[in-house]
């Protein structure tokens, strides 16, 4: 049971890195906002702890 939310954790930690690196035409294609994805990248306890930098939208 722990193993599976923590790789739960993982898997949505990976895809909020994701989203932080795509541009701002590729949000539109899935359609975000880009106060949506920062919202939700900025949500990855990974993208604030390693300081990595979202895209400057």
């Amino acid at each position: 049971m722990l193993a599976r939310r923590v790789m739960g954790w993982s898997s949505r930690s990976r895809s909020r890195q994701a989203l932080s690196e795509l541009t701002e035409s590729q949000l539109r294609d899935i359609g975000l906002s880009e106060g949506e994805a920062r919202r939700e990248a900025r949500r990855s306890l990974m993208v604030r702890l390693n300081g990595a930098s979202l895209p400057p939208f």
